[in-house]
């Protein structure tokens, strides 16, 4: 009876009525436990209710302004209460605070409390002495590492908001601002930023983690041609989404499967997109024996020993995830993800046979089915991979000769580059960057007619290169093809935005003149969306790519 005088007086004469009830029906045995679920029950209410637990789920649900209003409320110095105030510092951003907060407190050592107090003290030391933007208009926070970063602040502002308005219409929830983003120089400050291990991001190829409330992504300046940013970002703002939406309670096969699905659908189609037929690569690791299996992704994709159980994984959770969005609707998903954050539970059985009907095993057995009998692709010879001497003079030559042709291009020599790249472009004709590299020597002879030959079309090449895209735009501006100009412009900067042809809009300095950018409107189309930028934004983005020296 002791804790049931510590509840309300309600609910005190509630429990009492129900205990006569079941005296009434029959056995004091009964009774007695009837009282104790009754008196459990409403304890676990009054825990649900309580001013900490409250902060606990905002944080969770990333409304970070909610849940440091909750907490100012509790005054209790407990050990959960440090430990929520040093989580909600992390998911602001502020890890110096969260690290002075676990190191000020006399808690008793756990593998948690060790863990958030790592990732604590290592974010603080990598941002140390980082500089922040926040764009109050669009609802974005920037950290940057690196201040040589700045210049892309206005692009990536530009791909988040967008994004995530689409993503607020198709999910159907609201994401609170602002919304946080670290920039970061490498791989080590993403790792610890995030507590991944550095091994598992280089040998998974990270470039992008959602973590603590926030997107930390590796800068483009940090891998030699770039990569895919915007839809890294966007498939890291996704995760964003379902963790809100689910409470974080989403298994990770949901998680990647719905990220993965919306990574590129918040943008009109680009030329080379990922047209991997996800279905077929999973039915045919289900026949060889080979699938990572729903069950077996383990904390994360990244973590996976190879890329290739990467990619399979990723292709594995695509098509499932495609699977039960097409047997039940876009509408079930989401109320999958309302019911795992209704129900609160580690298991996602519960929330799918009240979505679907069906639990997990009952939907990968008629996933799996529906994959055995797709027809496997037609039997192709194996490859020999053992190379030749032959094939490693061939690799060897090829790789001198863009080296050489390089070197030559920054002193000015373009004859010299068209004539080392001839032999390497008749040999791979459909290499994007071996045209690329030929036809701004050429324009640097001043020879455009042989430039747009030498470019190429899109048919022409067998993959996308930001440089590439970036004289693409160039030649349709110069012949007033606004469409193409607009749709190749997008394309280069989603690529590789600190490469000096696509900061500088295709007219980079060839032999070490300072040429300087045409005079465009003061707003420049980006091509989707009907997205802007600035003049201004692109002339800093012009002069950081020209500062940096990039083979």
């Amino acid at each position: 009876m002791t804790l049931q005088r510590s509840l309300p007086r309600s609910r005190r004469a509630a429990s009492v009525a129900i205990c006569r009830v079941r005296v009434r029906v029959g056995w004091a045995r009964g009774a007695l436990a009837g009282l104790v679920l009754v008196v459990f029950t409403l304890l676990a209410d009054a825990v649900r209710a309580s001013p900490l637990r409250e902060a606990a789920n905002a944080t969770t649900e990333l409304d970070v302004a909610r849940a440091t209003a909750l907490l100012a409320q509790v005054n209790v110095d407990a050990a959960a209460v440090t430990i929520e105030r040093a989580r909600l510092a992390i998911y602001r951003g502020d890890c110096l605070s969260a690290a002075v907060i676990l190191d000020a407190s006399t808690l008793v050592v756990s593998p948690d409390l060790e863990g958030l107090s790592s990732v604590a003290h290592a974010c603080a030391q990598a941002t140390a002495g980082a500089s922040i933007v926040e764009d109050a208009e669009r609802g974005v926070w920037i950290r940057l590492q690196d201040a040589r970063d700045r210049a892309l602040v206005p692009f990536v502002t530009a791909v988040a908001g967008r994004a995530r308005s689409y993503l607020e219409r198709e999910i159907g929830i609201a994401m609170p601002r602002p919304l946080r983003i670290e920039l970061v120089r490498d791989l080590f400050s993403l790792a610890a930023l995030t507590g991944l291990p550095l091994e598992a991001a280089e040998t998974t190829g990270t470039v992008g983690v959602a973590r603590w409330g926030r997107i930390i992504l590796l800068s483009p300046r940090a891998t030699p041609r770039g990569y895919p940013w915007e839809d890294t970002l966007a498939h890291e703002l996704v995760h964003l989404f379902v963790t809100r939406a689910s409470r974080d309670r989403a298994p990770l096969w949901l998680q990647e499967g719905i990220a993965k699905g919306y990574e590129t659908r918040w943008r009109s189609p680009r030329p080379f997109d990922d047209e991997t037929d996800h279905d077929s690569v999973a039915a045919a690791a289900l026949r060889s024996g080979r699938a990572v299996g729903l069950d077996g992704l383990g904390q994360s994709i990244a973590l996976l020993p190879t890329p290739e159980l990467a990619a399979s994984a990723y292709s594995e959770v695509s098509s499932f995830v495609h699977y039960l969005e097409s047997q039940q609707g876009t509408p079930a998903l989401r109320l999958l993800l309302a019911d795992l954050r209704g129900l609160g539970v580690p298991d996602p059985n519960p929330a799918l046979r009240s979505a679907t009907g069906y639990d997990l095993g009952a939907w990968r057995t008629r996933w799996e089915s529906a994959l055995r009998i797709r027809p496997g692709p037609p039997p192709t010879p194996t490859p020999v991979s053992t190379p030749t001497v032959r094939s490693l003079l061939e690799v060897r030559d090829l790789v001198r000769r863009v080296r050489l042709a390089e070197l030559l291009s920054r002193r000015g020599h373009h004859e010299g580059v068209v004539r080392e790249l001839g032999p390497a472009l008749a040999a791979h004709p459909r290499e994007p960057n071996l045209r690329w590299r030929a036809a701004r020597a050429s324009l640097g002879l001043g020879r455009s007619d042989q430039a747009h030959q030498l470019l190429g079309e899109i048919a022409d090449v067998d993959s996308a290169h930001g440089g590439w895209f970036a004289l693409r735009g160039r030649f349709a501006q110069e012949a007033n093809d606004h469409d193409r100009r607009d749709s190749a412009r997008s394309m280069a900067v989603a690529l590789d935005p600190l490469l000096e042809d696509v900061g500088c809009l295709g007219y980079p300095r060839l032999g070490g003149s300072a040429s300087s950018l045409p005079e465009f409107d003061a707003t420049i189309t980006q091509g989707d969306d009907h997205a802007t930028s600035t003049a201004g934004d692109w002339n800093a983005l012009c002069q950081a790519a020209r500062a940096i020296r990039r083979n």
